[in-house]
């Protein structure tokens, strides 16, 4: 469990972030500029920067790997020694806006969720997703995904049209819908 000072971590240098996670020792912080940089956990002191082609929507930590997904959709990840780095793959062919994505709880797939109202269930190997499932309002995109954290097995959307959307991987299907939540 950590305990961060999020305002402090929230500003770097001065610039307001778009993202912030805590991972073993660290936490990343991104800015608009696609700045993602890890700061010493206890001090707060800038350790590793890398610079993202474009601003950075949001950030994942999965033990010691940065998941960051960005605005011009494509998801990157990364050893928590930002040095080393390695683009998973383009997140749509369209480009589109990645507004979140998040790690499956076995580290070995990533799902993501863009403005085109589609989730992607990615593996680690190759550009092509698993799975994509559409959902949401066509115009509204979908803002936030989680998966379930014990099996991996549920995804969660939240859409800019207000509803949210339980998802089961296994049968490829959504299977409870909350409407204006």
């Amino acid at each position: 469990t950590y305990t961060i000072d999020l305002q402090a971590a929230s500003m770097l240098e001065g610039r307001p972030s778009t993202s912030v996670c805590a991972l073993v020792d660290y936490v990343a912080v991104s800015d608009r500029d696609g700045l993602v940089t890890l700061l010493d956990e206890d001090t707060l002191t800038p350790q590793y920067s890398v610079k993202l082609e474009s601003p950075c929507a949001h950030l994942a930590a999965y033990g010691n790997q940065l998941l960051a997904s960005s605005t011009d959709g494509k998801l990157y990840i990364y050893n928590h020694d930002t040095r080393s780095t390695s683009t998973l793959h383009d997140a749509v062919s369209s480009n589109q806006k990645v507004n979140m994505a998040d790690w499956h709880p076995s580290g070995e797939y990533v799902v993501s969720c863009t403005n085109d109202s589609k989730w992607h269930f990615w593996s680690g190997i190759g550009n092509n997703p698993l799975i994509t499932m559409h959902g949401h309002h066509p115009d509204l995109g979908i803002k936030s995904i989680t998966v379930e954290r014990s099996t991996g097995a549920l995804i969660g959307t939240g859409g800019g049209d207000g509803a949210m959307r339980v998802w089961d991987v296994r049968l490829g299907w959504c299977i409870f819908t909350v409407n204006e939540h």
